[in-house]
């Protein structure tokens, strides 16, 4: 599974893509969930931080990451046009 979490991240070095990027997230995410590493969980955030401000819906990521991703994406969320993202952050 890291050798394909690898190439998969390797697809977002040029442009970000939102299906990959939430692949990534949850990946990262779920991986945290098991072994509770910061790196999984800091990954998790960034992913799905772009995730959200590339315009996909809230309802995607984890509800435990969204207290954090509302301070991650606050000062960028006027960009975004996804209303629950402006819900979550204000």
């Amino acid at each position: 599974m890291e050798r394909e979490a690898r190439e998969l991240t390797g697809l977002l070095r040029n442009r970000f893509d939102p299906e990959v990027g939430e692949i990534l997230g949850w990946y990262h995410w779920l991986r945290f969930a098991v072994t509770d590493r910061p790196s999984d969980a800091d990954a998790a955030l960034s992913l799905f931080t772009a995730f959200l401000l590339s315009g996909r819906p809230v309802e995607n990521v984890p509800d435990d990451l969204l207290p954090n991703l509302a301070g991650a994406v606050s000062g960028q969320a006027g960009a975004s046009t996804e209303p629950a993202l402006l819900d979550l952050v204000l």
